[in-house]
C-alpha cells in the first residue's frame, strides 16, 4: 500500500485557479466578437416550434452581500430599479418583435441581483410584457431567485400570481459569525417562513443555495447549516464554492482573507457537505447540485447539473 499524498502535495493543485462554471453561457463566451448582428442572427435562426428559454436579470440589491460576485449594485432608492424595468420592457418588446411569433417559451428565469426586490405590481407587469411579446407554453417553467430578507405576503402572492413553479432561495450559511463576515444576516426562522409561504401557495419546487469556503466557516458550523437546510426538505440543493476575487469585485475586500479556509479545508468542506446531503436521500447531479429522487433534476447526466437554477 502506498502512502497517502501529503497535504503539501495537495495544496498546490487545489489552490490553482479554474474557469468559472456557475453561469451559462460561461464568461469566455462573452467577448467583443459578439455584436448586435450576432444576436440578431441567433434570433433569426429560431424556428416556429423551437423551445426557448428567457432570462431576466435584475441587477439591483437593497443590501450588498460581500461574498457576491454577481452583476449587481446596491440601491436604497427604487427610482433606478423602475427606470431599468422600463428599459427591460422595451427590450422584451424588441426581441419579441424580432421573433415575430417564432419559438415557444418553455422556461423563464428571473435572476440578479435580487429580483424579489421588485414591487408586486412590477412583477405582474413584467409577466404581462412577456405574454404580449412571446408565445409562452401553457406549462412554462417559471423560476425566481429569492432573497428571503426581501419577502413579504404581497411578494409571495405576486410570485404565485405570475405562475412561479420553482423558487431558489439563497442561504449561504446560517452561522451568525459567518453571516456577519459576509454581510448576510438571515435567520433560519425567516427562511423557513418563506419556504412555508411558497408551498402554501402551490409552488411545487424549492431549491436552496449553500456556500462552502466562507470566512470562519468550519466543518462543524457547515454541518449545522446543512442540517437546518435539510429540515426544510427542499426538492433541490446547490452547493457552491465561494470565489474570493477582490481584484474583480471590490466589495470582497470587506472580507478578511485570513479568515478564509485554505485549499485543503475547502476540499474537506465540499466533500463532507456532499456526503451529508447524499446521506439524507438526495442524488448528486453534476458536480454541485443535489435533488430528491422524484425531482426532474435527479438522474441528469454528469456535468449537466451546474449553473444557476
Amino acid at each position: 500500500m502506498t502512502a497517502p499524498p501529503s497535504h503539501k502535495l495537495l495544496d498546490a493543485p487545489l489552490d490553482a485557479g479554474v474557469p468559472r462554471y456557475t453561469s451559462y453561457p460561461t464568461a469566455p463566451h462573452f467577448h467583443a466578437g459578439v455584436t448586435g448582428e450576432t444576436v440578431s442572427a441567433w434570433l433569426d435562426a429560431v424556428v416556429p416550434d423551437e423551445a426557448i428559454s428567457l432570462y431576466l436579470h435584475v441587477p439591483f440589491c437593497d443590501r450588498l452581500c460581500w461574498f457576491c460576485a454577481c452583476n449587481t449594485r446596491q440601491t436604497l432608492r427604487y427610482a433606478p430599479v423602475a427606470a431599468y424595468l422600463e428599459t427591460l420592457r422595451r427590450e422584451i418588446a424588441l426581441v419579441g418583435a424580432r421573433l415575430a411569433g417564432r419559438g415557444r417559451v418553455a422556461a423563464i428565469h428571473f435572476g440578479g441581483g435580487s429580483p424579489t426586490l421588485l414591487k408586486p405590481a412590477d412583477l405582474h407587469a413584467l409577466r404581462r410584457s412577456l405574454g404580449e411579446a412571446f408565445a409562452i407554453a401553457p406549462d412554462v417553467a417559471l423560476s425566481v431567485e429569492i432573497d428571503p430578507n426581501d419577502m413579504d405576503e404581497g411578494r409571495l402572492d405576486a410570485l404565485a400570481g405570475i405562475g412561479l413553479t420553482r423558487a431558489s432561495l439563497g442561504i449561504q450559511d446560517f452561522d451568525a459569525r459567518v453571516q456577519r463576515a459576509i454581510n448576510r444576516p438571515q435567520s433560519f426562522e425567516d427562511t423557513a417562513a418563506v419556504v412555508e409561504g411558497l408551498r402554501a401557495r402551490g409552488v411545487g419546487s424549492v431549491n436552496l443555495d449553500l456556500l462552502y469556503g466562507l470566512p470562519f466557516q468550519t466543518l462543524e458550523t457547515q454541518a449545522a447549516t446543512i442540517g437546518l437546510a435539510l429540515s426544510l426538505r427542499p426538492d433541490r440543493m446547490a452547493l457552491f464554492g465561494y470565489a474570493h476575487v477582490p481584484w474583480f469585485k471590490k466589495h470582497q475586500t470587506m472580507i478578511d482573507a485570513a479568515a478564509l479556509p485554505g485549499p485543503l479545508a475547502r476540499l474537506e468542506q465540499a466533500s463532507a457537505a456532499a456526503r451529508f446531503i447524499s446521506s439524507a436521500g438526495y442524488e448528486p447531479v453534476g458536480i454541485d447540485h443535489f435533488a430528491l429522487p422524484g425531482d426532474a433534476h435527479a438522474g441528469a447526466p454528469p456535468g449537466r447539473g451546474g449553473g444557476r437554477p
